[in-house]
């Protein structure tokens, strides 16, 4: 719902950066549609221009060079919301293996990284590196209640050898970076351009669940020897990373056929789940296992606040976790049964495709706000036999 709300929001918003101009500042939001769906660990930073009041709030237009060299106006660059505000001498350095912990928080390991002959139309770096990298959420969780889960990405603040801006390069779905909720681990990947082949550096600037900015360097060498068993890794260093999800904050736990009922608002239940038997064409690696869930929801009374939607809308691939602890994705595919908005008495039954890379049982967590803008979590074990 929050989803297809940004849709028609950005649509509005490009209409009027044409007439603005892009490069206009702009104070952050707590528009709870769109806030939720950049759904990012990372906040807005305070603007260092003359013009801007110390006490005004921005987002960053273009990604910030680490050492404040090279040319940081490169078309290529990736938009950033991350704080930008420190340097590569303000944190701590990794390298490929090493675990970076925040106490309480996170922990990542950098994993391996290759060079890839990809190239997106019309641009021709000297070279492009595929980044895979692990982190699990030890206890993060969004201060302001906006984002589902931790989620890093390693796809700005790139440094080459020469100290020339990287850029992102993300080719297929499985490239992202995705929310994760507290006792569970996300397997992700950054795809990297840079001018000047061989190593280069990433600079992660984020905040945590207490509001403290933080940060690391990774120093990634495309000779690196690769982890072979990253969620090991992370776990030795950080024995809290194997928690259940149990500070996630939810109304309810249920099974297929249990019915999720907001009074006045909705009732949402699964209704069943089998194995997808067509291939994504989004994706250039298939997952070890993809699956269609079935449910319906009826709207009992829910109306738009923001007067956008009109009617009740649920898409189940928020956060998907598989029976190991590691992050699933939505697996994009044609269903007989999409999701609809639906009006007020109305029921529709859905389905949506789900990826995971380890085949089995997982658990899909839905969250949503309700017509009186109260934030609603739930979430629902699905039994694969």
């Amino acid at each position: 719902m929050i989803r297809k709300k940004l849709a028609i929001i950005l649509t509005i918003a490009l209409s009027v950066s044409l007439v603005t101009g892009c490069g206009s500042k702009k104070k952050k939001t707590s528009d709870k549609t769109s806030s939720k769906e950049t759904s990012s660990t990372k906040k807005a930073g305070s603007s260092s221009d003359d013009d801007a009041s110390d006490d005004e709030q921005v987002e960053t237009e273009t990604v910030l060079n680490i050492d404040d060299e090279g040319d940081s106006d490169d078309e290529n660059t990736f938009s950033s919301t991350s704080p930008a505000n420190l340097k590569s001498t303000d944190v701590n350095t990794y390298n490929v293996g090493d675990v970076w912990t925040v106490d309480g928080q996170w922990a990542m390991v950098v994993t391996s990284v290759k060079e890839t002959d990809y190239r997106e139309s019309g641009s021709n770096p000297a070279a492009v590196y595929e980044v895979e990298y692990t982190y699990t959420n030890i206890g993060y969780v969004d201060s302001e209640g906006v984002s589902s889960g931790l989620n890093i990405s390693l796809n700005e603040n790139i440094t080459d050898s020469k100290g020339v801006a990287g850029y992102s390069y993300v080719n297929d779905v499985s490239c992202l970076s995705s929310n994760t909720p507290v006792g569970a681990t996300c397997n992700a990947k950054a795809c990297v351009g840079v001018d000047n082949a061989g190593a280069f550096s990433i600079l992660v600037d984020m905040y945590d669940g207490n509001g403290n900015e933080v940060g690391a360097l990774f120093n990634i060498e495309p000779t690196a020897k690769a982890v072979e068993d990253p969620v090991a890794t992370i776990t030795s260093k950080s024995p809290e990373a194997a928690t259940a999800i149990s500070s996630f904050q939810l109304q309810g736990d249920y099974n297929i056929g249990e019915t999720w009922t907001i009074d006045g608002q909705w009732k949402l239940t699964v209704t069943g789940v089998r194995k997808a038997t067509e291939k994504s064409p989004f994706e250039t690696t298939e997952p070890a296992a993809a699956y269609i869930v079935s449910y319906t929801y009826e709207n009992l009374g829910y109306v738009d606040s923001d007067g956008i939607m009109d009617g009740l809308y649920f898409i189940m691939d928020d956060v998907i976790v598989d029976s190991t602890g590691s992050l699933g994705r939505p697996y994009v595919i044609s269903v007989d049964k999409e999701p609809l908005e639906t009006p007020v008495g109305e029921t529709c039954e859905a389905e949506v495709g789900i990826a995971l890379d380890n085949p089995g049982s997982f658990v899909l967590y839905v969250s949503d706000y309700d017509g009186n803008g109260t934030k609603q979590s739930a979430s629902f074990k699905i039994d694969v036999e």
